[in-house]
């Protein structure tokens, strides 16, 4: 029986259509729908799930493989951890304070908030960073007259960044370094100097965009909560798991679970391989070859999941490493990552710190939409790009790679 279901599965798809050109279809049509924002996002990546799996493309058995469980299960202690730490009271007291001790100064709250993501990233998973901000960001903004959409995403580009600086900052970091045998010293030192370089670009274009706006803000009369009035609000410790569970974004780890089977599926069919074999064909320069890598892996992480585009990235590494005119993988490693880390900026489902503050302002009732997204992170994002590519060539031509 089971050879059966495995033979019905691995048959050439409607009268010799390739599996490839199906699973794009696919592919594609769920990101379209996605980018509409007509529908729930967990909706639509499981309708995707289903078409795969009624196309034949893939069997269930290969689509739960494709689920990067490591991640889900990291994402379901954070989201547990943060239930109990919401219970507690922990946003409201810390929330008083960092306003009490900022003085409610709109400006002083906006640069302070994206250097401690980038900061907190580089010693812990950016997910996890954005997780707590996501909820303390929101419980400022109730104080003080500030677009909580914009915080956030400035977070999320500071997380992201500050994120690539260390080997457990960022989950690409942790795929590719572990997959390519590089250690936590050879990603501060080749990736720290770069990431913090970019976390003050992003940083810099967000105040210079927004710096009017800023300083029309002015607190509120509620602005500054009395902190000890704060700490003598009764704090409810719920011990009751159901409780707890209910707190749990169950939406997002099911648009995460999709996603990974979306993107795996794009594997499976052979599509990175392809990319493979046609960037092993084309006869180009070390340098070119190597900005190639940095700029492609950051529009396509855009577009998928950077950690599955981690992946990939792995694998081409390897695939190419000793070949004719190829750069040390080394050099590649670092312009990719960089890539990775920083293009995952330009869409909500680039990157999990994205998705994880994307769902959290949904469960607020807050609509943000792709087109707003991309509009606050696009010129903080390709700015950070183009100076990043001028690092990478000066890594290039001193040989510190």
């Amino acid at each position: 029986m089971a050879s059966i279901k495995h033979n019905y599965f691995n048959r050439m798809l409607w009268k010799g259509v390739p599996v490839l050109i199906v699973t794009l279809l696919i592919f594609f049509a769920t990101y379209l729908w996605l980018a509409a924002e007509r529908s729930p996002r967990y909706r639509v990546v499981l309708c995707g799930v289903a078409a795969l799996l009624l196309s034949r493309a893939m069997s269930p058995q290969e689509a739960w493989r494709q689920i990067n469980w490591d991640t889900i299960l990291l994402l379901l202690g954070m989201f547990v951890l943060l239930a109990v730490i919401s219970e507690t009271g922990f946003f409201r007291v810390f929330g008083t304070w960092l306003i009490q001790r900022l003085r409610g100064h709109p400006t002083a709250i906006f640069l302070t908030l994206p250097m401690l993501a980038a900061v907190l990233s580089m010693v812990l998973n950016n997910i996890a960073v954005m997780i707590f901000l996501s909820a303390l960001t929101v419980e400022l903004c109730r104080h003080i007259p500030m677009d909580p959409v914009v915080l956030i995403s400035s977070e999320v580009c500071a997380a992201n960044a500050g994120g690539g600086a260390t080997l457990i900052g960022a989950t690409p970091n942790i795929v590719m370094g572990t997959s390519l045998g590089y250690g936590f010293n050879s990603f501060l030192a080749n990736m720290g100097p770069i990431a913090c370089f970019c976390v003050v670009i992003q940083l810099g274009v967000y105040f210079l965009r927004y710096k009017k706006s800023l300083s029309n803000t002015r607190p509120g009369a509620d602005s500054f909560p009395n902190q000890n009035r704060a700490l003598e609000t009764p704090i409810r410790i719920s011990c009751r798991v159901v409780n707890i569970l209910l707190h749990v974004d169950w939406k997002t780890l099911i648009f995460f679970m999709g996603l990974f089977v979306m993107v795996g599926a794009l594997q499976k069919a052979g599509l990175f391989g392809r990319l493979a074999q046609l960037l092993l064909t084309v006869h180009c320069s070390p340098l070119f070859l190597i900005l190639l890598f940095l700029w492609m892996a950051a529009f396509a992480s855009a577009i998928v999941d950077n950690i599955p585009m981690a992946m990939s990235m792995a694998c081409l590494i390897k695939e190419m490493h000793g070949l004719p005119g190829t750069p040390p993988p080394g050099i590649l490693l670092w312009s990719a990552l960089i890539g990775l880390t920083i293009g995952g900026n330009l869409t909500p489902i680039g990157a999990s710190p994205n998705v994880v503050a994307y769902g959290a302002l949904e469960k607020l009732n807050i609509k943000v939409g792709w087109r707003k997204w991309a509009e606050l992170t696009a010129a903080p994002t390709i700015t950070a790009l183009a100076a990043a590519s001028v690092l990478i060539w000066m890594k290039y031509r001193t040989g510190w790679y």
